[in-house]
């Protein structure tokens, strides 16, 4: 899922789009589905350098993406826009690591569901 942008030509973020009507708001999501994660794809760990000195690990999975369908999610392949995932709370097992200061550091998931995942832009 995703929102494009068509004046950025980006992707955002996860978007909700805020009505009002006969005096009462109303959240709308506007991300769409630009593709799917089949329920036996492989997933697994891979470490990554952020920021040049960063090493971090993140779950990886393969996915179809509906470039035929949404043009503009050719972009993801193109340039490789990072990805957020949306957990269900329900499922979530899951806690903060602290510093020496109580300070909230890493977020550790022991067992998750995960509902989606969503294309982020450069931005």
């Amino acid at each position: 899922m995703g929102f494009f942008n068509e004046y950025a030509k980006d992707f955002e973020e996860h978007n909700k789009q805020i009505d009002i009507k006969n005096h009462q708001i109303i959240m709308r999501e506007v991300t769409k589905p630009y593709g799917f994660v089949d329920f036996n794809a492989k997933c697994w760990f891979q470490k990554f350098l952020d920021d040049g000195k960063y090493e971090r690990e993140y779950l990886m999975t393969e996915g179809w993406l509906w470039t035929g369908q949404y043009p503009e999610v050719q972009r993801v392949l193109d340039k490789g826009n990072n990805q957020s995932m949306n957990l269900n709370n329900e499922f979530l097992k899951a806690e903060w690591a602290k510093d020496n200061r109580g300070v909230p550091k890493i977020f550790i998931v022991n067992e998750a569901v995960i509902t989606n995942l969503c294309i982020l832009g450069e931005d």
